[in-house]
């Protein structure tokens, strides 16, 4: 009942505003305006932002759900250069650190990595030196090309378990070819154990999906059935790298939907965790103490937090301070 009053409420708000019903009906599930700190305005071409002159055609605003508080997140991106058009297909271009970046978005989910990575910029860092990076979770490759413009990064491991995914990123990757020598794609997860699996994957593509053998994480989204997927064993994998790479700082990004304890585990157990510079990672449902007390064990300092709109998520970053100096 309070949903369906709110969301009136909201299409009264919103009708007011656009003056056209059927705008306002699209758009009124969503938040409304004093959440947005951006102005906005409804026409025939699109979502008009007229601070800087941006607009969001309609078929874009489609594709991203008419979600007007992601579509004003976005607005507020300062990489955003253009939106372009490719086989049909709405395509980001960001100018970000000096390299143009381009990639696909067709979805909302999309859109929502999209807004975390360039308009709450969760992953910037600064190590002042070279580095190499692992992209545990890559999804449909935006942080593995966020990374990989950075000019620090000399060469980044990107991991995708599940094939439909892995298959978006790799298009992705492809609209870059300035960056596309600096990544190792590989069609496969990190875990405790190695072989083929059959995990849960979803429709709308795997945002969300888990190859984790200890939490439940298929609550969201709808089922599609099971796929099976690669997992590697972690400190096997990390050991390849690490020989490839002797005396260089690796950072790991860690965003694999509940697998992230199985993996950090197994590297503790096996003592490799000292071997990694620093960590960029997400945790999911079980919470941030099993995390935070695996790295102090292993000398590393962090800072961990919670996020308010996701009492289940949250996030940890730390910096091996014992074994590299900062």
């Amino acid at each position: 009942m309070k949903k369906t009053l709110y969301r009136i409420a909201n299409f009264v708000y919103l009708l007011l505003k656009t003056r056209h019903p059927f705008h306002a009906f699209r758009f009124s599930h969503f938040k409304t305006e004093p959440f947005f700190y951006v102005p906005w305005r409804v026409d025939s071409q699109g979502l008009f932002f007229p601070e800087n002159q941006l607009r969001l055609p309609h078929n874009f605003c489609r594709r991203c759900a008419y979600d007007l508080n992601e579509l004003c997140r976005l607005a507020r991106n300062p990489f955003l250069r253009a939106i372009e058009q490719a086989d049909t297909n709405p395509v980001l271009l960001m100018q970000y650190r000096g390299q143009n970046i381009r990639f696909y978005c067709r979805s909302l989910d999309n859109l929502v990595v999209v807004n975390e990575l360039f308009t709450d910029k969760i992953y910037e860092f600064e190590m002042g030196r070279p580095l190499i990076g692992i992209d545990i979770g890559m999804n449909a490759g935006l942080s593995t090309l966020l990374l990989a413009a950075r000019p620090d990064v000399q060469h980044i491991y990107a991991y995708e378990p599940f094939q439909s995914t892995f298959d978006l990123a790799l298009s992705n990757i492809g609209l870059n070819e300035t960056l596309q020598e600096k990544i190792s794609p590989i069609n496969a997860g990190w875990s405790d154990k190695d072989g083929l699996f059959s995990f849960h994957n979803y429709e709308e593509g795997s945002l969300g999906a888990s190859t984790s053998f200890t939490a439940d994480l298929h609550t969201q989204g709808q089922v599609a059935g099971t796929t099976q997927v690669r997992l590697l064993d972690a400190s096997a994998e990390l050991r390849r790298i690490l020989q490839l790479h002797p005396n260089q700082a690796l950072f790991v990004k860690l965003d694999c939907e509940g697998s992230e304890y199985e993996i950090l585990e197994k590297l503790d157990q096996d003592g490799l965790l000292p071997h990694v510079h620093a960590f960029l990672m997400e945790w999911h449902h079980k919470g941030a103490e099993p995390i935070e007390a695996m790295l102090k064990k292993n000398g590393f300092s962090f800072f961990s937090t919670g996020r308010p709109d996701a009492a289940q998520i949250g996030f940890v970053y730390a910096v091996n301070t014992h074994t590299h100096a900062v």
